[in-house]
């Protein structure tokens, strides 16, 4: 699916436990916006300007086995229910301004996730900004070669008190001093 919006709708009641899977799609330059039901995104390819958001209500989105290639600024804003694992996302950039970040997660888990080469800029920017407080996880995951050059408050991870913080790795990576 390349240059498009595309609105991701399920026509059953989500009282049925309606989930619908992805399974090895390629998205170019194209906003998802699930909409009422439990999504699953599985060895999937993301290239270019891409929009992932929770705007109408669905339950959960997981996201495992994925490449993220050249993503600029926030790939994916979803504030419930969120399952990242086992994704690399590589050469993605972006200017941010707060609260913005490549991924703003609340109440939500990434785990075994790579980042390589990303390089985010702008005021108050933030590769990775989780909230949630004991709802959400951040473990086993590396940073390689990425860079953080916000204006003030710039760092790679931001993650409120009480998010859990497991065995991540930072490679060569930086911010600006």
């Amino acid at each position: 699916i390349s240059g498009r919006s595309l609105m991701l709708y399920e026509h059953i009641s989500n009282s049925w436990g309606t989930q619908i899977s992805l399974l090895g799609c390629e998205f170019e330059g194209t906003a998802l916006y699930p909409i009422a039901a439990d999504y699953s995104f599985q060895g999937c390819i993301f290239h270019g300007k891409i929009w992932l958001e929770k705007r109408h209500g669905y339950k959960k989105v997981n996201l495992t086995h994925c490449i993220f290639n050249q993503i600029p600024a926030t790939f994916l804003d979803c504030r419930d229910n969120t399952y990242i694992s086992n994704c690399t996302f590589i050469h993605c950039f972006g200017e941010l301004e707060y609260p913005h970040s490549l991924l703003y997660i609340t109440n939500g888990i990434v785990r075994n996730c790579m980042f390589v080469d990303c390089h985010i800029t702008g005021k108050y920017a933030k590769m990775l900004y989780m909230e949630g407080r004991s709802s959400s996880e951040l473990t086993d995951c590396k940073f390689v070669r990425c860079t953080c050059n916000g204006a003030q408050d710039q760092c790679l991870v931001g993650v409120q008190s009480g998010v859990k913080l497991h065995d991540c790795t930072f490679d060569s990576c930086r911010t600006k001093k």
